[in-house]
C-alpha cells in the first residue's frame, strides 16, 4: 500500500508539472476525466501526501482553465461532505480561493459545509468557519444562519443511526460524543464568532428572529456534551446579549 501511495504521489506531481505548461495541457487532463480521478484520490486515500498532491493539482487545473474551472469547483464542493477530515479541510481551503472566481454559489455547498462541523479537529472547524464567513459575504447569510440554528436542535434519531461508524471516522470514539453533539457545539461557537464580527449586530438580530435564544438554551442543557454547554453559554452571554436590541431574550432568561 505504501508503494501505491508513493506511485500516486509521483503521478500527481507529474501531472501537475505537465499542467504548468499551459491551458492546452490542463484541458487535455480534464478531457481525460482527470478532475474525477484526482478528486477520487483526494476522497478515497488516507495518505496525507496523496491528499495534498491531489489538492495542489486540482488547484492548478482551476487556474487559467475557464472551460473546466466550474468542474473543479463542483468537485471541491462534493469533497466537503466526505467522511475524511483532512480531505474536507483541503477542499474548504481551496474553495476559499476558488469560490470568488466562479459565477455562482453551488446549491449544495452550505449543506456539505455543515457536515464539517461534526469533526472535533480544530483545524477542520477553522477552515469551515473561514469558508462560512466568505459565503456570508457572497449573499448566503440567510441559509447559513438557518442551518446553524437548525444544528442547535436535538437530533437524537439521526445521531443514533451509524453512530459508531461516524464517530470512529472522526477519531472521537473515546470521548462519548455523537456527531450532532459536536455539530451543536461548533454551531454555537460559530454563532459567537459571527456575532463578534463586523456585522455582528445585524447577524444577532437576524438570529433572534430565528429563535436562536431558545435553541441555545437547549444546547445549554445538553448534559451529554460539556462543550455544547460551554459554547452555548458564551454565545448567549457574549454574542447574543451584547447585540440584543429587544426584550425578547430577557423574558426568556428571567424564568431560567
Amino acid at each position: 500500500k505504501r508503494t501505491k501511495d508513493m506511485e500516486r504521489v509521483e503521478g500527481l506531481h507529474l501531472l501537475k508539472t505537465i499542467s504548468l505548461h499551459g491551458r492546452p495541457y490542463k484541458e487535455a487532463i480534464c478531457k481525460s476525466y482527470g478532475v474525477e480521478h484526482i478528486s477520487n484520490c483526494l476522497s478515497n486515500s488516507n495518505s496525507q501526501k496523496v491528499q495534498l498532491a491531489s489538492q495542489q493539482l486540482l488547484n492548478e487545473l482551476a487556474r487559467g482553465n475557464p472551460n473546466y474551472q466550474e468542474q473543479v469547483y463542483r468537485g471541491f464542493v462534493q469533497l466537503l461532505g466526505v467522511p475524511l477530515p483532512n480531505a474536507q479541510r483541503l477542499a474548504a481551503n481551496s474553495l476559499r480561493d476558488l469560490q470568488p472566481l466562479v459565477s455562482s454559489v453551488h446549491p449544495s455547498i452550505v449543506a456539505n459545509l455543515m457536515t464539517m462541523l461534526r469533526c472535533l479537529q480544530l483545524e477542520v472547524q477553522e477552515e469551515a468557519f473561514a469558508l462560512t464567513k466568505l459565503l456570508i459575504s457572497l449573499g448566503k447569510k440567510d441559509v447559513i444562519l438557518e442551518s446553524l440554528v437548525s444544528l442547535l436542535k436535538p437530533q437524537v434519531h439521526a445521531a443514533a443511526e451509524n453512530t459508531f461508524q461516524v464517530v470512529k471516522e472522526h477519531d472521537i470514539n473515546d470521548t462519548g460524543a455523537v456527531p450532532w453533539h459536536v455539530q451543536q457545539a461548533a454551531s454555537a461557537r460559530l454563532i459567537l464568532i459571527l456575532c463578534r464580527g463586523k456585522d455582528g449586530h445585524e447577524i444577532a438580530t437576524h438570529l433572534l428572529q430565528l429563535n436562536v435564544a431558545e435553541w441555545l438554551l437547549v444546547a445549554l442543557g445538553n448534559l451529554h456534551w460539556m462543550d455544547s454547554r460551554s459554547q452555548a453559554a458564551k454565545a448567549l452571554k457574549v454574542g447574543i446579549m451584547s447585540c440584543l436590541s429587544c426584550l425578547k431574550l430577557y423574558h426568556i432568561l428571567r424564568w431560567v
